[in-house]
């Protein structure tokens, strides 16, 4: 399951469950910092659930300078919070 697919079902039981609207977004705290938001302080997260991470470390290098890289990716639990619980960045 795509990280996509993953935050869609999520996102459609909290609709279910009525913790959150139809039309909020859900992020993680980075996720809305990156968009220009903060977390009110205070808020807890409205659902906690795990999504894929992406790395690149780079295992050695060749003599004529290039790197070699291993990609690898795992669940990591992130914490996600809605539209209602955040505020533009001043």
């Amino acid at each position: 399951m795509t990280n996509y697919e993953i935050i869609e079902k999520a996102k459609v039981a909290l609709i279910m469950n009525g913790a959150i609207e139809a039309e909020d977004e859900i992020h993680t705290f980075q996720g809305w910092k990156e968009r220009g938001f903060k977390v009110r302080k205070g808020e807890h997260a409205v659902a906690r659930f795990s999504i894929w991470k992406y790395t690149s470390k780079v295992v050695a290098t060749k003599d004529d300078g290039t790197e070699i890289s291993k990609d690898s990716c795992f669940l990591k639990d992130s914490c996600w919070f809605s539209t209602k619980q955040v505020e533009a960045i001043a």
